[in-house]
């Protein structure tokens, strides 16, 4: 299995370990200006925000957060836009809904990331309508693709006003 994402490349590897370490060096030799970090573990591997490990059953994640993270976010108290502090919780509580496999993981990550939020000065009252609505939402439909909406406006934006001037006169 490869995935990628910009930077960011996840493989499983069902070779041994000798082998692995040969392709990474492998990997290293083709282009001196790109070289690759290699992690490796038998059991679990962090992927983005994502530790993904080994059951019995097969592979489950969970929320992962790098030892530099410091969970910072925007205080409540800050002058941004008023649905924006509301809906932070929101989009968060429904992100760790659809990385955590298991509701009884959600659950505890969910009462670390409602601490947060109250030390960063979010209403309980707040907190805890995100936190219902991503409890209540079918993890399974989070994952689902969305359909892609059609439109046929289509807009530019440019920096130049002498492109502009002439794209007037089109």
């Amino acid at each position: 299995l490869y995935k990628r994402y910009i930077d960011d490349v996840l493989i499983i590897w069902k070779g041994d370990n000798t082998i692995l370490l040969q392709f990474h060096q492998w990997l290293n030799s083709l282009d001196t200006h790109l070289q690759f970090s290699l992690t490796y573990n038998q059991q679990s591997i962090p992927f983005l925000d994502l530790m993904i490990y080994k059951t019995a059953y097969g592979f489950k994640t969970t929320l992962y957060k790098k030892p530099t993270d410091r969970n910072l976010f925007l205080k409540f108290d800050s002058f941004h836009n008023r649905l924006l502090k509301e809906n932070l919780p929101y989009s968060q509580f429904f992100r760790l809904r659809r990385l955590c496999t298991d509701f009884e993981d959600f659950e505890h990550q969910s009462i670390t990331m409602a601490n947060t939020f109250k030390k960063r000065g979010y209403p309980k009252h707040c907190i805890q309508r995100c936190l219902n609505k991503a409890k209540a939402a079918d993890r399974e439909e989070l994952l689902a693709p969305k359909p892609l909406k059609r439109t046929t406006t289509l807009y530019a934006f440019f920096a130049f006003q002498t492109i502009a001037k002439k794209l007037e006169k089109l």
